[in-house]
């Protein structure tokens, strides 16, 4: 949109990551908290199974984030809130 319109949706897409560690968690929580503030919703795509374990079992807290497997369901989640919200 124009300038100064918040852009509805970001996707993090974190395909081919592996592990991510208590730090880098902590920094995509800001990143997202950060994007919120901006007035966007941030997205992470590309959570592999292998990765959810490795949060699981460090205890990491991403709850609050929202999370899809793969870009493609990210970006359908990310169209489908903007036509709802009246926007495409």
């Amino acid at each position: 949109g124009p300038a100064g319109d918040p852009i509805p949706s970001t996707i993090l897409d974190l395909t081919g990551v592996d592990v991510i560690d208590t730090s880098a968690a902590n920094h995509i929580l800001r990143l997202v908290r950060g994007a919120g503030l901006m007035g966007t919703r941030c997205f992470i795509s590309g959570i592999s199974p292998a990765m959810a374990n490795t949060n699981v079992g460090l205890g990491l807290d991403l709850s609050e984030l929202l999370t899809f497997n793969t870009l493609e369901a990210a970006l359908r989640f990310a169209i489908q809130e903007i036509e709802e919200q009246g926007g495409g």
